[in-house]
């Protein structure tokens, strides 16, 4: 395997001491494969094969029906994939902070390009947008592989669609304390860009 500990750490099992059934084994080596294709292997391949031997795997013949099982994976990496750029393509006239998209470009590009992580990105994404008051924007991630497979284009398209307002604020009365003393309390005024930060304060 080349990496004996750690895929043994990542398949979840120790294959020496226990039964290990199909349904495991097949889970575990989904998990192994998407463990190298978060390191930019994606196209990484796994094949398990069995034998049978009456002793040790490393030293006996095979046989028919032996009373060990020994299980090899052959593995292939295939091509590792890197990030060669990432752009934000924004409808309409809402911009960015630059130094946002800097270090959305520092998390990913010039890295191993990681599949599940775009999903991460995309919710960073969409954060900002809702902070900004755009919270029904649409955020969409699309990827493009170099012909050899050695490089990624991540492109993240933007409608971020009408801001909302905040709209009447109502208070209600509390025995204990006053009304205006409550909204002097709530950073919120009718027609204010809607953020979701102002909510938690």
């Amino acid at each position: 395997l080349g990496h004996r500990s750690p895929v043994l750490n990542v398949l979840g099992f120790d294959v020496y001491e226990r039964y290990v059934t199909d349904g495991e084994l097949a889970q575990a080596i989904d998990v192994l494969k998407d463990w190298y294709r978060a390191r930019g292997y994606l196209s990484v391949a796994v094949t398990p094969s069995l034998r049978f031997v009456d002793g040790r795997c490393d030293r006996d013949p095979v046989v028919m029906q032996g009373r060990q099982a020994c299980l090899a994976l052959a593995l292939v990496e295939g091509v590792r994939t890197s990030l060669d750029s990432l752009e934000l393509e924004v409808e309409g006239a809402f911009a960015f902070d630059e130094s946002v998209v800097a270090g959305w470009q520092r998390q990913v590009v010039g890295k191993p390009f990681n599949p599940a992580a775009v999903e991460g990105l995309v919710q960073q994404v969409q954060d900002v947008l809702a902070e900004r008051g755009h919270i029904d924007a649409r955020v969409q991630a699309l990827q493009e592989l170099s012909t050899d497979g050695a490089l990624a284009r991540l492109r993240i398209a933007v409608a971020p669609g009408p801001a909302a307002r905040f709209g009447k604020v109502v208070v209600r009365e509390s025995r204990h304390t006053q009304v205006g003393f409550i909204r002097r309390q709530v950073p919120i005024r009718p027609g204010d860009e809607f953020r979701r930060s102002a909510l938690q304060q």
